[in-house]
């Protein structure tokens, strides 16, 4: 059971790490802004974008960076080959 109202009532939407590494792509590779990137990417996986990504879409970009860097720093292997296709690796 959870409170009404309390932050973990709100029903959060995880974003696939195939849409946050393509954002991270549009920024470093296209040359893109955040927001630009995340209107991109959201229309290309038919996503819609909330109110804070639409606000502070350079703290969301930071936050994929983050949770991107995080999944590699675990040798997820499926990030890493997203990275990789995306042409993201510093190999």
């Amino acid at each position: 059971m959870v409170l009404k109202g309390s932050s973990s009532s709100r029903t959060r939407t995880k974003r696939p790490d195939a849409f946050k590494v393509e954002v991270i792509r549009l920024v470093r590779n296209e040359q893109k802004s955040a927001k630009e990137a995340l209107e991109q990417a959201a229309q290309t996986f038919g996503l819609e974008l909330t109110e804070s990504m639409t606000k502070y879409p350079a703290s969301i970009f930071d936050s994929y960076q983050k949770a991107v860097n995080a999944k590699l720093a675990k040798k997820d292997a499926a990030t890493e080959q997203l990275v990789r296709d995306a042409n993201l690796a510093a190999e």
